[in-house]
């Protein structure tokens, strides 16, 4: 029976993170929307951080997308700050200057992104932060469309929505269960922010100066920690899904579950740091970090917990035998994935479970490193970016 019981209660709380979850919020974006009062006239200076380390393929795209958008030249101020580069990425921003005046570069020691952010806005005197990386493309309209929203008094912080490049040759389950993952994620994000506050972080994103303060450590993850330092000031971060922008690193298996480990390990640091947002009276953003984020990143012990204890199952248990099948379908399939991605062979089922597992085992990771006290605002590129 006490086996039983665990198993049910992690079956549980599997199913509202997946499901109860993103249901509850639906609703309630249909029942307590809360609308932003957009100003299209809105057109105030503002700066745009880069933060790179060895990105000498990629920086030229992110840097000329900034300067083709729409937006008066003249109110855009583009900062970049090489974290310790070994390449050319230095190189090619100086030649850029030469083209555009209001972009400056910064070469720094290998101090960490978030030490290299921290420079980079005691630079700028905007009344608007926006912090991107060198895989992202602007489009036109970018900057007035989240600057619209931005205008209303509530609203402290505003995030485009990110698509996901694939290109032909990347079959990978990293790549495409990435890009599934974040429709998923879009949907969840963007009934948060009707009801009150998105909390989640990922791309491009702008900070009002009033919000601003320095991010703390090298363990936070910079761009976590300003959404829940906005909410913490109760102000509002608005996930705009109307306005979209381009990722165009390809992605790996490998690589998707190394970032869930630097992304779980520095989210829960930056709950740590900013635990008072779990309290109760934070309202709405402390039920969106509760079931979003923490309960999300427990999914590995949840089904460790489950495996475990149908081991000790009694045999004529009513859950022994489907749990039994369920293993074997679940992790025997993620096994075929890995193995058919090795020989180029693509089956959506079994690259759905392959990238859950690889997900899940980033997650664990994660929660290992983040008891362990691991530093996580030093980056690594692998050769091809």
């Amino acid at each position: 029976m006490l086996f039983e019981i665990i198993i049910i209660i992690n079956i549980f709380l599997i199913l509202n993170v997946l499901i109860f979850y993103p249901v509850i919020i639906y609703i309630s974006a249909k029942l307590f929307k809360k609308p932003i009062k957009k100003n299209e006239d809105y057109e105030p200076e503002i700066s745009i951080i880069i933060a790179a380390y060895n990105e000498e393929k990629l920086i030229q795209g992110a840097i000329e997308s900034i300067y083709n958008s729409n937006y008066p030249l003249n109110k855009i101020k583009v900062l970049v700050g090489s974290d310790g580069s070994t390449d050319k990425t230095v190189d090619v921003v100086k030649e850029l200057t030469k083209t555009h005046n209001t972009l400056e570069i910064y070469e720094l020691n290998r101090i960490g992104k978030n030490n290299v952010l921290n420079y980079l806005v005691s630079k700028s005197d905007s009344e608007v932060i926006f912090y991107m990386d060198a895989d992202l493309r602007i489009q036109k309209d970018t900057f007035k469309k989240l600057l619209s929203v931005l205008s209303d008094d509530s609203v402290g912080a505003v995030m485009a929505a990110l698509k996901i490049y694939s290109s032909d040759n990347d079959s990978s389950a990293g790549g495409f269960g990435e890009s599934v993952y974040q429709k998923y994620e879009r949907f969840i994000r963007k009934n948060e922010s009707d009801i009150y506050s998105n909390i989640n972080s990922l791309g491009l994103y702008a900070i009002k100066r009033e919000v601003y303060t320095e991010i703390p450590n090298d363990k936070v993850c910079d761009d976590f920690f300003r959404m829940l330092e906005t909410a913490i000031n109760r102000k509002r971060v608005i996930y705009d899904s109307d306005t979209i922008i381009h990722e165009v690193r390809e992605k790996s298996t490998k690589e998707e579950m190394l970032r869930r480990v630097r992304l779980v390990a520095g989210g829960l640091s930056t709950v740590f740091y900013c635990k008072k947002i779990l309290n109760p009276k934070y309202g709405w953003a402390s039920f969106f970090i509760w079931n979003h984020k923490i309960l999300r990143w427990l999914l590995p012990i949840y089904m460790i917990l489950i495996s475990l204890s149908t081991i000790f199952l009694a045999p004529d248990s009513y859950l022994f035998i489907p749990l039994v099948y369920f293993h074997i379908l679940f992790y025997g399939g993620a096994l075929l994935g890995w193995i058919l991605e090795k020989v180029k062979i693509n089956f959506f089922p079994f690259r759905i479970l392959l990238f859950a597992i690889s997900m899940n085992i980033g997650f664990l990771l994660g929660i290992i490193r983040f008891l362990r006290g691991g530093q996580n605002a030093i980056w690594g590129r692998t050769v091809n970016n």
